[in-house]
């Protein structure tokens, strides 16, 4: 028998706590949630030396996103869009009632839209949107 497993969370290194924490709480209605400062004692889990960091939980529904924000080490790597191709988590999807309030929110917090219509094969029209920070 497999054993029981329930959805925790998601794990994001951000390079702007507080940008990124606007963006989700503003922008799409998550919510401040339980925060961390974490320290060398997680050293050997996350594979670092001499671990620095503070880390928010923001949450939605049954949805929770980590924010970890590093001291030390600082952060690594690019900060700016990917192709959907590279290994690791490529979209967090949100369905949203009203996209082009939700699309202004994003551009004003900073965030770019790209909007691209689409048929969805049943005669639809429908307008989708990818969100980024």
């Amino acid at each position: 028998m497999t054993p029981r497993t329930d959805f925790s969370h998601v794990g994001m290194c951000v390079s702007d706590l507080e940008r990124s924490k606007r963006f989700y709480v503003e922008a799409l209605g998550f919510t401040r949630a339980e925060k961390h400062s974490v320290g060398p004692e997680f050293d050997r889990l996350m594979e670092l030396e001499k671990v620095s960091l503070r880390s928010q939980f923001l949450r939605r529904g049954e949805i929770a996103i980590e924010l970890l924000s590093f001291e030390s080490p600082r952060f690594v790597g690019p900060t700016g869009r990917r192709p959907m191709n590279h290994i690791g988590l490529t979209h967090i999807s949100i369905r949203v009632d009203d996209v082009d309030e939700v699309a202004s929110m994003v551009t004003d917090l900073g965030g770019m839209c790209y909007r691209d219509e689409d048929d969805d094969g049943l005669g639809r029209h429908q307008a989708r949107f990818r969100l980024l920070h």
